[in-house]
């Protein structure tokens, strides 16, 4: 709060109605002061200031040598208060609005002590008080905006530690993450800690972070007992870098975090696909899985910088391969032809269901009743020649684009320039 008290900038000339803590009203009197010193010559500084105490007969030499190149015999001088040094009033103003762009207390320009009381330059001094406040609190934070900060991370804080009690049994550090970050907003008697914005920034952004992770830890998919060698030392990376400094972290380091967490939830996906009945039988035999299971391995585990290109990357063949394994059959080429020589079907006798399993439909290879998919329980086949909505040709075992019960689309599976030849 700034001082009530009335301002003390008042002579005969001139008096200041502002109060004390304010910038004056009027500007310092430039009138002689007509006082004389005790030696009994005339004072050479300003009325309605305290009076140096030299004079220009008894220290001539003193009070001309050149500091500001302003001083003369006709100058007028002014004591400051806070070290005792005289200096000359038009040099002195000078310096002063030369350094007015400084954010920073006004010092004496002979001896660097900070200038508070001295009551002619109380102007520049209530202003650079005033600047020097405002970066405080753009430094610090505004208070009540902090403890508002505080509460917010306190509440999230609870709730992160409350989900997190599942992870904890795999990944201790996890909890002494929590732990450290709580000691920073509330000490051991329940009270909040005082911190500044930056602080608060910092440990905001852990925290998200933090809700982050066990977005993807804790996801439904997603089975931390089963999840093994390339799941857990992931997480515990991620927590090893959240932890190297307990009140800052950097932009650069929030963002390195976010990309070896984007890593994670790749991880997560592909965990997902391997847990999948069909994904033995692909790994091993389907050479189109293979190559993206290759490709998915090596810029997930290989690549040391996980990158926004690499995270898209990932992503889009982790989509290509769970879209494989969901429309194609899970057995190798080599099996296949087995099948289809065993069940000598001319092409577009095979159907899958909506989910994507293979069935067969023999004879002419229309479909005349309908069933139950072996696998999934789904409708399959169909009435009056005509295929269920939702089933599909099985292209991908025989190469047929349309089903083998009318002579006319039958045509469609050959090729015309081969019966042409014939």
């Amino acid at each position: 709060m700034p001082a009530q008290q009335p301002c003390l900038r008042q002579c005969a000339h001139q008096w200041c109605t502002k109060f004390c803590g304010d910038v004056c009203n009027v500007p310092p009197c430039t009138e002689p002061c007509d006082k004389a010193l005790k030696c009994g010559h005339p004072c050479i500084g300003f009325c309605g200031d305290p009076c140096p105490p030299k004079c220009l007969v008894c220290d001539r030499d003193e009070l001309l040598d050149v500091f500001f190149g302003t001083e003369s015999e006709d100058a007028r001088y002014v004591v400051l208060n806070d070290c005792g040094h005289i200096v000359e009033n038009d040099g002195m103003e000078q310096w002063l609005e030369q350094n007015e762009w400084q954010i920073s207390y006004k010092l004496c320009p002979k001896c660097k002590t900070a200038i508070k009381t001295t009551q002619r330059y109380s102007d520049y001094i209530k202003r650079a008080i005033k600047d020097v406040a405002q970066v405080k609190i753009k430094a610090n934070g505004n208070p009540r905006e902090i403890r508002e900060k505080m509460q917010e991370m306190k509440h999230l804080w609870t709730r992160l530690y409350s989900r997190s009690g599942v992870l904890i049994m795999y990944c201790p550090q996890i909890d002494i993450l929590l732990r450290s970050i709580k000691t920073r907003l509330v000490s051991k008697k329940g009270k909040m800690h005082h911190i500044n914005i930056f602080e608060a920034g910092s440990l905001t952004s852990k925290l998200q972070l933090i809700e982050q992770l066990l977005d993807i830890c804790c996801g439904e998919n997603v089975v931390l007992h089963n999840s093994g060698e390339i799941f857990f030392p992931q997480v515990n990376f991620i927590l090893r870098a959240l932890s190297r400094d307990a009140d800052f972290i950097a932009n650069q380091e929030i963002d390195d975090i976010s990309r070896e967490m984007d890593r994670l939830a790749r991880i997560v996906e592909f965990s997902c696909i391997k847990k999948s009945s069909q994904f033995e039988h692909y790994s091993a035999n389907n050479s189109v899985a293979k190559s993206l299971i290759d490709t998915i391995e090596k810029h997930v585990f290989d690549c040391k910088q996980f990158t926004k290109e690499n995270n898209a990357l990932v992503k889009d063949v982790l989509r290509e391969l769970n879209d494989t394994m969901r429309s194609g059959i899970a057995i190798s080429d080599r099996e296949k032809k087995e099948i289809l020589r065993a069940m000598d079907f001319s092409k577009g006798h095979w159907y899958k269901c909506p989910n994507g399993h293979v069935y067969a439909i023999g004879e002419c290879g229309g479909a005349m009743e309908e069933s139950k998919c072996n696998e999934c329980g789904a409708k399959i086949g169909g009435r009056n020649h005509a295929l269920l909505n939702d089933n599909a040709v099985a292209t991908e075992m025989d190469g047929a684009t349309v089903g083998a019960w009318s002579a006319g689309a039958n045509l469609l599976n050959y090729n015309m320039d081969d019966l042409q030849n014939f």
